[in-house]
């Protein structure tokens, strides 16, 4: 039993996966904690992807040695989390469809937000592209 777990290339990834998903949860629950402190008016899994965001461009731009843990860590669970992301859709989906009486009395500003909300972050995500594409031919 013990050289199973001391096993090259078992123990590795395992633990790896393991540091990288307590990470992302250490971000996200500091996300929650910093909406409870300071009341932003953001959820807190968006407050703590721009926290993990930050330390991960951080640590990009460092790149001093010892450093490089953060990314190291974080890839193998983000890389799991992206490979099973249809999954994560799945209560949604069950929320909508049990909540279809809600949705046939409120259907047009429902529609409106998702037309709105569509246009606008189009809009901002092709802005905000135009001035990184536009700054890099310079």
């Amino acid at each position: 039993m013990r050289a199973r777990i001391n096993a090259p290339g078992v123990a590795g990834p395992i633990l790896r996966l393991i540091i990288g998903v307590s990470i992302l949860l250490v971000f996200g629950l500091a996300g929650n904690r910093l909406i409870a402190l300071y009341s932003i008016p953001l959820p807190g899994a968006v407050v703590g992807l721009v926290l993990l965001a930050g330390a991960l461009a951080i640590a990009r731009r460092v790149s001093a040695p010892g450093t490089a843990w953060l990314p190291e860590n974080v890839a193998p669970a983000s890389r799991a989390l992206l490979n099973h992301l249809g999954l994560l859709f799945v209560p949604a989906g069950c929320a909508v469809l049990t909540e279809g009486d809600v949705l046939r009395r409120n259907w047009i500003p429902i529609l409106a937000a998702l037309v709105v909300s569509t246009t606008l972050g189009l809009a901002v995500c092709g802005w905000i592209m135009h001035r990184f594409v536009s700054g890099r031919a310079e």
